[in-house]
């Protein structure tokens, strides 16, 4: 063939890198996914991140997002376009995102947490979070004085999967799976209905 001598480049991995901080209302896309959050993320006060059917977002290394007062993270995928929160090394979604090949392999702790704090809003249905939760004190979720539905989706390969120091939780059709030696779900004060 032509290209025996100078075989054809392969491009870089695509993905859409997200760092710092959120200020205003913003949507990821499935068109733009993979999403990679490096760093810790804040979602500032009064601002709500929408997440469309079948975008997946990936964290780097101990990654997390926060929300703060009063934000609220509207993720509602669909049966057949689930949400993927997962670990940047995890290639069976979004491809070789970090472009290693089977170089690394993806595992509990890769990345932190989704954090919910005072009065802050999470609709959280039909996604799939795996590998989170990188230290005893963190959970994949973790509500810290927020309002969260979390319906018709998973948390698998983690230590702490959900847990609630403080706010309202509503869990329903939902599965905590694969966690070894860790704990699905944690309810340390507030409400919660399962």
């Amino acid at each position: 063939s032509l290209w025996t001598v100078c075989p054809p480049v392969t491009p870089p991995p695509f993905y859409t890198p997200v760092t710092g901080t959120i200020s205003q209302n913003t949507t990821w896309t499935n068109a733009n996914s993979p999403y990679v959050v490096q760093g810790n993320v804040t979602v500032n006060s009064g601002v709500t991140l929408t997440v469309e059917p079948g975008t997946i977002v990936k964290f780097d290394s101990g990654a997390s997002i926060t929300m703060s007062t009063s934000s609220a993270m509207n993720a509602q995928g669909l049966l057949r376009a689930k949400i993927y929160f997962t670990s940047l090394k995890d290639d069976s979604v979004g491809g070789d995102t970090n472009g290693d090949r089977n170089a690394t392999q993806p595992s509990s702790r890769d990345w932190g947490e989704i954090r919910f704090n005072i009065n802050s809003r999470g609709i959280l249905q039909n996604t799939i979070l795996r590998y989170g939760s990188n230290s005893s004190r963190y959970a994949t979720v973790f509500n810290n004085g927020g309002n969260i539905d979390f319906v018709d989706s998973e948390i698998s390969y983690y230590d702490f999967g959900f847990k609630q120091n403080l706010g309202t939780s509503t869990i329903s059709y939902s599965f905590f799976r694969n966690n070894g030696n860790g704990t699905g779900f944690y309810i340390n004060d507030g409400v919660a209905n399962v």
